[in-house]
C-alpha cells in the first residue's frame, strides 16, 4: 500500500506598502485541490479574483488599486509558476 501525504506548503510572501504586515497566499502547487478550483473558477473575472485575494489577505485587497491588485495576481502565478504549477494560463 502507497501512503501519500500533504506536503509543507510554500508561501508567496509580501508587503503592502505603507503596512507592516506580512501577506501570504500559497504557491499554485502547495494548495489543496479546493483552494485551486477556487481560483481557476474566478476564470479571469475581477470581482471574484478580488473575492478570492480576500480570502488570504483580508479586507486590506479593497484598499488596493487594480493596478497594485494586478501586479500582485502576476507576481503569485509567476512565482506559482517557478515552483512547477502552471495557473492562470
Amino acid at each position: 500500500m502507497r501512503t501519500f501525504s500533504t506536503d509543507a506548503p510554500e508561501f508567496f510572501v509580501f508587503k503592502i506598502e505603507g503596512s507592516d504586515e506580512v501577506k501570504k497566499i500559497p504557491l499554485a502547487g502547495s494548495m489543496n485541490n479546493r483552494e485551486l478550483l477556487a481560483f481557476e473558477e474566478t476564470g479571469g473575472d475581477y470581482r471574484k479574483q478580488l473575492e478570492w485575494l480576500r480570502s488570504y489577505i483580508g479586507e486590506a485587497i479593497y484598499e488596493l488599486s487594480p493596478t497594485t491588485t494586478a501586479a500582485i495576481m502576476k507576481a503569485w502565478m509567476e512565482e506559482s509558476s517557478k515552483s512547477g504549477a502552471s495557473v492562470g494560463e
